[in-house]
């Protein structure tokens, strides 16, 4: 049961950012939409260098900046200076429900878990060949971005109380592309959301996909070995891909995998402080 007095509770609403000009806009406009009122926003540039701070410009929201700490230092860094009971974290290329913050706070305001996540997380370019390779990829549902066979998936926290959240220390950007799932610490009453809808950008350019394959291969998930070398060689890729495709795949999605695993193996053999905060 929903407090009556739940519009009572700040909300402080943190999105951190690195080149997101695509999406930045209708993310803001989603927040800004929200049925629970009683939110700021704060936007974290970690070092763009495209136009997304001159379309920040344009929203009544408090902009800070740093260059290339990663994004789960730049959610801790802008913790700081929340003034909410209960912080959100969302990304830069999502868009929410106009109820997700209400429903995904829900659990908090009510005592009972420190943080939560959602489970409903669908894609929003599903109409893009690459956004559906991505997925293909990821063995994912058509439109999900989360796969509910895995229990592993979809546990990023997306919302905390400001208390627990400092208890905590916060996020572990060393981890880079996964730093997302370090809030989850020992001591913590977590649970999921299953009415908190958000959608969420897949890569649409092979650009993209490679830049973000580059990203995944230098986080802590990959360690540049002679098994991982071959994995995601080219002829392992065009294996791969050609008995995706004999299942159902689009034939682009060869052009996707063979540059996917370009990306994670570049990844791998480019792990450095700085990169690894960054596509």
């Amino acid at each position: 049961m929903l407090k009556k007095n739940i519009n009572r509770y700040k909300v402080s609403v943190i999105i951190p950012i690195f080149n997101e000009e695509k999406y930045i806009g209708l993310c803001l406009q989603s927040v800004l939409k929200q049925t629970h009122n009683n939110i700021e926003i704060i936007v974290i540039n970690d070092g763009s260098t495209d136009l997304s701070n001159k379309i920040i410009s344009n929203y009544n929201v408090r902009l800070l900046t740093r260059f290339h700490i990663g994004p789960g230092e730049c959610k801790n860094f802008a913790a700081q200076f929340a003034k909410g009971e209960i912080l959100v974290f969302i990304d830069g290329d999502m868009y929410i429900d106009k109820n997700y913050i209400i429903n995904i706070i829900i659990p908090i305001v009510n005592n009972k878990c420190d943080c939560t996540y959602t489970t409903s997380e669908f894609v929003k370019n599903l109409n893009n060949i690459w956004s559906k390779c991505w997925n293909i990829n990821n063995n994912l549902p058509s439109d999900s971005r989360i796969n509910p066979e895995d229990k592993n998936m979809g546990k990023a926290i997306r919302a905390i109380s400001k208390k627990s959240f400092i208890k905590s220390g916060g996020y572990d950007s060393s981890k880079g592309y996964i730093d997302d799932i370090t809030l989850n610490k020992d001591g913590l009453i977590i649970l999921p959301v299953h009415t908190a809808v958000c959608y969420h950008f897949n890569p649409d350019s092979l650009k993209d996909v490679f830049l973000s394959s580059r990203w995944i291969g230098r986080s802590a998930m990959f360690n540049l070995s002679f098994r991982n070398v071959l994995r995601y060689s080219p002829l392992n890729s065009i294996r791969i891909a050609l008995k995706k495709i004999f299942n159902g795949a689009p034939i682009k999605y060869l052009v996707f995998k063979l540059i996917f695993d370009f990306g994670i193996i570049t990844g791998m053999l480019n792990k450095n402080q700085q990169h690894n905060y960054s596509k």
